[in-house]
């Protein structure tokens, strides 16, 4: 399967800038579908901030004002460490704010209030006959995970557009899975704040916020992986199918947490704890982070691999494709794109992102040509690409740009 061909006389003259034949121009992508998923994400985002509200009060009922002051603001430092380790994942193929924030509340307010109304479920329904062992091993790590996870699946189903791979799937499943935990350690807080004090309260902090602030994002990233995976090769039934997969792993690792460090901490106390940290789950956040890197590197290939078949027909230079597909590349012509103006600035930015995505469409296409959705995709990105490059041309012929080293039409800002 190749790329689409340019039309004849799509581009000017040989060595000038190529610009887009305005005969293949299509109509303006539709709204409709960025207008659901916004309000489908606003709709998400206030109910789970009135689950919040009604969690904050009942623990509030338990604690004291300074208790749930203090343990609302401490649980917001792991939330902020979890976001910067996302935004620095996200920089590769930035996802749309409003999603990111709304997989936030997600995890902590509707996942939350899910995972709470399950147990008081299965408690109504078998009151006191289970073993101890149950909720720590079993009903937290599934009952949780689902929850969790079901985010991911109303994220898919509103903004599949935004839902290209794995790597969408672990930035997802982190910040779900960040927001579940800082609505959990808001709980875990004041309690033992209120029944043991700042020592209890210190002890707990340490596990919770220092020693695990990734546990939750890395197991709904792991489902998120899976289900990226699946929506990377086909569509529903292949990301459910990945779903169904990655929440084996993302149950299996909060299962062992869960059950390792109770066992642990019982036969051999903090320090049994710290060694069962050091042993076992300090490995497995090293094999996470390695997970990253590669996701990272096999985007960057996909980069180079697919706009290449466009630069085989003329829609880039070799040049733009080496900028797109490093790091520093992309931050070298944003640095031009800043000098030439904030106009400049959003066209370049918006022309890395488009590209990037038009990457992963065209890798989908190739791996199912029956998706004629991703068609229609590549062929509304290459229009939107035209429009930005045609911004970033007229910006090399202002004054400004030329000063700085480029030659209008030359493509040395790529």
């Amino acid at each position: 399967m190749t790329a689409p061909q340019p039309q004849q006389g799509a581009w000017s003259a040989p060595g000038a800038q190529r610009q887009l034949d305005p005969q293949f121009a299509l109509p303006q992508p539709p709204t409709r579908g960025e207008l659901a998923m916004r309000i489908t994400t606003i709709v998400v985002m206030s109910l789970a901030a009135l689950i919040i509200a009604v969690v904050l009060f009942l623990a509030y009922l338990g604690s004291s004002d300074v208790v749930l002051l203090g343990s609302v603001l401490a649980a917001l430092i792991p939330l902020f460490v979890v976001w910067m380790v996302v935004w620095l994942i996200d920089r590769w193929e930035p996802e749309p704010r409003i999603l990111l924030i709304g997989a936030v509340f997600w995890g902590g307010g509707i996942a939350v209030g899910g995972a709470l109304l399950t147990g008081l479920v299965r408690e109504a329904l078998l009151p006191g006959a289970l073993p101890a062992w149950w909720g720590p091993s079993v009903e937290a790590p599934v009952g949780e995970e689902i929850w969790k996870g079901l985010g991911l699946i109303v994220i898919y189903a509103v903004a599949r557009r935004h839902f290209n791979g794995p790597t969408d799937g672990l930035v997802y499943g982190a910040l779900l899975g960040a927001g579940f935990a800082f609505t959990e350690n808001i709980l875990y807080f004041s309690s033992m704040w209120q029944e043991a004090g700042v020592g209890g309260f210190v002890a707990q902090y340490f596990i919770r916020g220092i020693a695990l602030p990734l546990l939750h994002p890395m197991c709904v990233s792991l489902t998120g992986i899976g289900m990226g995976i699946g929506a990377r090769r086909g569509g529903w039934g292949s990301a459910l199918g990945g779903f169904a997969l990655g929440l084996i792993p993302a149950m299996g690792l909060h299962a062992l947490w869960n059950v390792g460090s109770g066992l642990v901490q019982q036969s051999a106390g903090i320090l049994g704890l710290i060694l069962f940290f050091a042993v076992v789950m300090v490995p497995i956040f090293i094999a996470w982070i390695v997970t990253i890197f590669l996701l990272r590197r096999r985007d960057a290939r996909i980069i180079v691999e697919r706009l290449s078949e466009y630069a085989a027909v003329g829609w880039y230079s070799p040049a733009e494709i080496r900028m797109l597909s490093t790091m520093r590349g992309r931050s070298s012509a944003r640095a031009w794109a800043r000098r030439s103006g904030k106009r400049a600035d959003k066209a370049m930015r918006d022309f890395i992102t488009e590209s990037t995505r038009l990457a992963s469409v065209r890798h989908q296409v190739v791996l199912d040509p029956s998706r004629t959705s991703k068609l229609l995709d590549e062929r509304l990105l290459l229009r939107r690409l035209g429009e930005l490059r045609g911004e970033l041309i007229q910006a090399q012929a202002r004054p400004h740009g030329a000063s700085s080293g480029t030659r209008p039409g030359s493509g040395a800002w790529m």
